[in-house]
């Protein structure tokens, strides 16, 4: 067995595309999925499976979303190797002047082209911005609601399909897949 997380895409925001987690949970048990356990009410499943390939396993939880839920759910999957990577490449340790609240971890189904990448980078923001593979780090110092680096940006900028989720949740994350 293997244990992963499943990050859902744009679930119970603002009322829209709502999704109970005893629900998501049971989706998981229909596919033969053991112990999964959410974390918050945004869409993070933690679950051990046979399965051990990311990719296909995300392609098949999109597909039981949809047919459970009625609507189509993008989903990011990392194996808790991949999550406890994401912890330990933090390019922006926390001190007193970097609170966790502004960090965000942007998880994304590829890595970027290095030529998009590099564009990515030149733009001047006041944002901090690091991508490592398949994932860009954000520290938001006046915070990510005045920001107009969103998501939505971020993909079109990069070219892929992504999503996000601040550091405590990406700590919590970490803590429940390594206690298995």
């Amino acid at each position: 067995m293997t244990t992963f997380a499943a990050l859902l895409r744009g679930i119970n925001v603002g009322g829209h595309r709502k999704i109970r987690m005893s629900d998501l949970k049971q989706v998981h048990q229909s596919l033969g999925h053991e112990n999964p356990v959410t974390v918050l009410q945004s869409g993070n499943v933690v679950f051990d499976c046979a399965e051990s390939d990311g990719r296909a396993l995300a392609r098949n939880l999109e597909n039981a979303y949809e047919q459970a839920f009625g609507f189509p759910v993008g989903v990011i999957v990392r194996g808790t190797a991949s999550l406890r990577d994401i912890a330990a490449n933090n390019p922006f340790p926390l001190t007193a002047d970097r609170e966790a609240k502004f960090l965000h971890v942007f998880l994304l189904s590829d890595a970027p082209e290095d030529k998009v990448l590099e564009n990515f980078r030149a733009v001047d923001r006041i944002e901090d911005v690091e991508a490592v593979g398949d994932t860009v780090y954000i520290y938001y110092p006046q915070g990510a609601g005045r920001s107009k680096l969103t998501l939505g940006s971020l993909e079109k900028a990069l070219n892929v399909t992504a999503t996000a989720r601040n550091w405590n949740t990406i700590t919590k994350l970490v803590e429940l897949a390594s206690q298995r």
